[in-house]
């Protein structure tokens, strides 16, 4: 394992979007179902942001979320790694426009399906780029903080890009599929980790160290959102193990499986479930 030093001091990439106006001070986060898999999406006024686009198997659940939102255009989008649970819904995406695409430093060159995603955003317009570990990027009064990976992993799991989203006084983590080493590291680095909700790493996994009691400590959420297929899931997720933890630390946990789409507000100084 190759461990990477953490930047000291969080460089600020400010695009130069100006806050939106007349949508009001709320930001809104989507989780939607996407069946066994993972997606995420972030809008706050004319502004909007998807964190991994669901599975290919699946892609139909989130084409349907995207028309019901009305979504045309995406500032930013974040692939967090190579596994298509992740990243497969991407041909949904088709005639959106997406302007930035931010992805692992891991490229996965032998995964023939990931290469042609990264083809697609790129034929497309979209600057792809390598998340910028331990940097900033800021869309108004949002900002994402890139807080791994750290290292080179022989997990791809481990080569997740974790994304901590801050609005005012609240923020939010999303941290892929890390687990263990990739945490390790991260808990041990300068970053800020503490968020009010934490989308559950790995959809509710608790083998390999994944969301760890060390981990859940140092992020101490109020809320825990899980994303997976419940009895459907081809891995048993969530796990009875980490269920159990977020009961201990006294967390409100949502689930997609039980719930469908799981949608939160941000105001600044509040987390507001709907």
């Amino acid at each position: 394992m190759l461990c990477c030093a953490f930047a000291g001091v969080l460089v600020f990439l400010n695009h130069g979007v100006s806050a939106p106006g007349e949508a009001g001070d709320n930001c809104t986060v989507w989780i939607p179902y996407t069946g066994d898999a993972m997606c995420a999406v972030i809008i706050k006024g004319e502004l909007c942001f998807m964190i991994d686009t669901g599975s290919y198997a699946d892609r139909d659940l989130l084409a349907s979320f995207i028309e019901k939102q009305g979504i045309d255009h995406i500032d930013m989008l974040v692939i967090s790694h190579s596994h298509a649970d992740h990243f497969g819904g991407y041909p949904v995406l088709r005639g959106i426009k997406v302007d930035r695409v931010y992805i692992s430093p891991c490229r996965d060159p032998e995964n023939s399906f990931y290469q042609d995603c990264l083809e697609f955003f790129s034929s497309s317009g979209s600057e792809v780029l390598t998340a910028p570990v331990g940097e900033s990027v800021e869309y108004g009064e949002l900002t994402f903080t890139f807080l791994g990976p750290l290292g080179e992993y022989e997990d791809i799991n481990d080569m997740s890009v974790v994304v901590r989203l801050s609005y005012g006084a609240v923020s939010v983590l999303f941290p892929g599929d890390m687990t263990g080493a990739e945490a390790n590291d991260i808990i041990d680095s300068p970053a800020i980790l503490s968020s009010d909700v934490f989308v559950a790493s790995h959809h509710g996994s608790a083998a390999d160290g994944a969301n760890s009691y060390l981990l859940l400590r140092e992020v101490m959420p109020s809320y825990v959102v899980i994303s997976d297929a419940g009895k459907h899931s081809s891995h048993g997720y969530p796990h009875e193990v980490l269920l159990s933890r977020l009961k201990d630390l006294g967390c409100e946990v949502h689930r997609t499986d039980q719930e469908g789409d799981i949608c939160f507000v941000l105001n600044g100084t509040q987390v507001i479930f709907r």
